[in-house]
């Protein structure tokens, strides 16, 4: 190896770390990322591990990420309260999402091995939607957001680029949510995950500081976050409804036309 290809070899092994950081790549997206060859991300793989760093593999084409550092200890109430959080997000709210699929596994991994066995984690089928990413990542880097979104009852999506300020699952149907403020637009609006038909971050262009308490902005409407105050709903109804409403319960014990 020449000396000026050592000296490439340092700079580029970072870049391979902050890759696997943030993303999950192939042997191929990754030797064209960084410049080189396939052979020689295997090497950089292997001498990754060597030195101690958790690189992880999965799916076919193999793709590759680096998980984080396992904790010495396992606390049996944080362990349970993992365990939970899985079963919530795998088994009741799943996404067909690789990213998300990392995600479980790497808290899968800090359970005990008995909790492991009855928490199996089925890689996702099919093509990854990386709608889910995308708006993650615009939320936690703090970057706009183009995007063209399908409202209910209509035929046409409209495109629109807004700032994402919260992301949530509903209670009642444990679905992806997305809080976006428009641009031009004052007040935050709410999105559901399924009907966004495209979404692209704006890496340059960066989203201003927006208040956002989910406590004063969802409690009530949304049903996740509860709070003490109560109210009171009345019903109205028609006339004719009543009407019909007194006939079926006391159908039973109305005379027989017979």
């Amino acid at each position: 190896m020449t000396i000026s290809r050592k000296r490439e070899q340092g700079p580029r092994l970072l870049r391979h770390i902050r890759l696997l950081q943030t993303e999950v790549l192939t042997s191929a997206q990754l030797a064209e990322r960084l410049g080189c060859t396939q052979q020689e991300i295997q090497r950089a793989h292997r001498l990754l591990r060597a030195e101690g760093w958790n690189v992880q593999e999965m799916g076919r084409p193999k793709q590759y990420f680096l998980a984080p550092e396992l904790p010495s200890e396992t606390d049996p109430v944080r362990s349970v309260i993992t365990h939970a959080l899985l079963r919530m997000l795998h088994h009741h709210a799943p996404t067909p999402s690789r990213l998300y699929h990392r995600a479980a596994l790497e808290l899968s991994e800090r359970l005990p091995e008995r909790l492991r066995e009855v928490t199996a984690l089925d890689e996702p089928q099919g093509d990854t939607p990386r709608m889910l990413e995308t708006l993650a990542a615009a939320w936690c880097w703090g970057q706009a957001v183009e995007f063209s979104y399908l409202k209910p009852g209509e035929q046409q999506p409209k495109r629109s680029v807004g700032d994402v300020v919260f992301m949530e699952l509903g209670r009642t149907n444990l679905d992806w949510y997305v809080f976006i403020r428009q641009r031009g637009e004052d007040k935050v609006k709410t999105f559901h995950l399924s009907r966004f038909v495209e979404a692209v971050r704006r890496e340059h262009d960066p989203s201003p500081t927006i208040a956002f308490d989910p406590r004063n902005e969802l409690d009530g409407a949304w049903g996740i976050i509860g709070g003490r105050e109560s109210c009171e709903i009345t019903l109205r109804f028609a006339p004719e409804t009543l009407a019909w409403g007194f006939w079926q319960l006391n159908a039973d014990r109305l005379p027989s036309c017979d």
